[in-house]
């Protein structure tokens, strides 16, 4: 009897199931109807719209509109609204002109009248600056310690670059000759002996080692506050002529077709001026700005007087200390190597300035009013004796380079 029951249950329940099945899908069939119903609907409205469009077209293809009374005054209003406008804008061109006219003159004598102003101003503090006896001796010292170190770190780090150079080709089995202002080479240009690997070696290692020497004395000797006026000078001058030598030579040699521009070409398989060597060089040029920036500041605090850092003096003690000594240095540095004197060597000090001018850029800045002299000067009997020490060896240098140098 219980097997019976289970089997009875087993039926009703297939007999249920079957019938959900079936009335799952009349309703599918039914929804499914209804959609395709709303849908034949929809297409036999969307025919009829584009039925009678069209043949609305084919009747009347250019219809005219037809516009309602306060439409045509709405739009007769507009247009009149525009006219008087374009005629107040027409009758007000003279007066806007003169307005223009005199504010652009007001304007330009209001910036005439700073100008002015400013100049008399500098005047008047330039006067009062060289009007003394004090400060024209602190300003002449200045100069002097400023040119002797600058003179000192050009020469001693362009013979050391140089003489760098010819070592490293004597390495190679290359005769080299050092003069004051040049590097001959008694080699023919076809010589087997120039190969890629020695023309890289010999004129790359150098402003390599320059460069690297520059961030050295930049981050180990600039930054100290202590030693003396001269001293510091000559590791500031040190820092610019060794940057120099690397980005400055570049530039040269992109222009002169000479010495570090070879280990360009024959590194990268280049021959002349090309995108490589003019972005290379702008990109130079932007980091010798750059440390120009970084050097502003130093320049100002290098200063032994208390009086030159003033806001209205601080321009003549950049001038004394930075632009003058750099300016007669390399007249200097032309005359003694005028025997000999190159391209090359003519343009290698000239790049010098180019650190120089963001020195000279916003100096009357807020930012530098704390600026203080924090070096001290040296005695008198020092200071002549370093400067007739730095002469000696400038003339030693000199006579020694004049019949050439030479590593066999």
């Amino acid at each position: 009897m219980a097997v019976r029951r289970k089997k009875i249950n087993r039926a009703k329940i297939r007999k249920l199931e079957r019938q959900e099945r079936l009335r799952k899908r009349r309703k599918r069939k039914e929804l499914s109807r209804l959609k395709w119903k709303h849908r034949k609907k929809i297409l036999l409205i969307t025919y009829n719209n584009t039925r009678n469009r069209i043949i609305s077209f084919l009747k009347n293809p250019f219809p005219k509109k037809t516009e309602s009374r306060s439409e045509k005054i709405r739009k007769e209003a507009f247009r009149e609204a525009q006219r008087r406008m374009l005629i107040e804008w027409i009758t007000g061109i003279p007066f806007r002109a003169k307005q223009s006219f005199l504010y652009f003159f007001q304007k330009r004598r209001f910036q005439w009248e700073s100008i002015h102003a400013r100049l008399l101003d500098f005047r008047e503090n330039t006067l009062t600056l060289f009007s003394s006896s004090g400060s024209r001796k602190e300003l002449l010292t200045t100069f002097v310690h400023s040119l002797s170190a600058f003179l000192i770190s050009f020469v001693v780090l362009y013979l050391i670059d140089n003489l760098i150079t010819i070592f490293t080709a004597s390495f190679f089995s290359i005769p080299a000759v050092l003069y004051q202002s040049k590097i001959f080479w008694p080699l023919s240009t076809y010589s087997t002996l120039y190969y890629r690997e020695a023309l890289i070696a010999i004129f790359g290692i150098a402003p390599i080692l320059m460069l690297l020497f520059g961030i050295f004395v930049f981050v180990f000797r600039i930054r100290s506050v202590r030693g003396r006026f001269f001293i510091k000078l000559l590791w500031l001058w040190t820092f610019l002529n060794a940057i120099n030598l690397f980005f400055g030579a570049y530039i040269d040699g992109v222009i002169t077709r000479s010495g570090f521009i070879y280990a360009s070409e024959w590194t990268f398989l280049t021959s002349g001026v090309n995108k490589i060597e003019i972005i290379v060089t702008i990109i130079f040029v932007i980091l010798m700005l750059l440390a120009g920036i970084l050097m502003q500041r130093k320049f100002l605090n290098i200063s032994f007087s208390e009086n030159l850092v003033k806001k209205q003096f601080r321009f003549w003690n950049l001038f004394f200390i930075a632009l003058l000594p750099w300016l007669a240095g390399t007249l200097i540095l032309l005359v003694f190597a005028l025997p000999n004197l190159t391209i090359e060597f003519l343009l290698l000090p000239l790049f010098a300035v180019i650190p120089l001018f963001p020195v000279f850029i916003g100096y009357k800045s807020p930012n530098f009013d704390t600026s203080k002299a924090h070096t001290k000067l040296s005695p008198v009997l020092t200071n002549t004796v370093v400067l007739i020490a730095g002469i000696l060896v400038l003339v030693i240098i000199y006579l020694w380079l004049y019949k050439g140098v030479a590593f066999n």
